[in-house]
């Protein structure tokens, strides 16, 4: 074996309390209360849509960049807010532009309890 390539959200990488914990915080800034377990439901439905969608598109879906990624978490993003009665009404870009540098800090971001295992046993 030459290399082994990974990404690392949901990957190595876990959001931190978790993928839909992080929606309320946001969504709290932009002065509006939700429930974290409907946010919880409905990024989980989310990401597997999104995963689905991936997969759907082979090889293609296998692309990424800087531009498709921020595509990719507004897709994300619409589909959590769609999901979520609470949210209904909401402004959605200043709350997209929250929350997609919320996640793209390291402050949400922890490794998962194997990943440090898992890459040293790789090394």
């Amino acid at each position: 074996m030459k290399a082994v390539l990974l990404d690392a959200g949901m990957t190595l990488l876990r959001a931190e309390p978790s993928l839909g914990g992080v929606y309320p915080a946001v969504t709290r800034r932009c002065g509006r209360e939700v429930p974290p377990e409907e946010c919880e439901r409905s990024a989980e439905q989310a990401f597997h849509a999104q995963a689905a969608e991936h997969r759907a598109a082979g090889e293609a879906g296998l692309r990424t960049g800087e531009e498709e990624e921020r595509e990719s978490w507004r897709r994300h993003a619409r589909r959590v807010l769609e999901g979520v009665p609470a949210l209904e009404g909401l402004p959605y870009e200043p709350w997209f532009e929250d929350l997609y540098r919320d996640f793209g800090s390291a402050r949400v971001w922890g490794p998962f309890e194997d990943a440090i295992p898992a890459l040293e046993a790789l090394r």
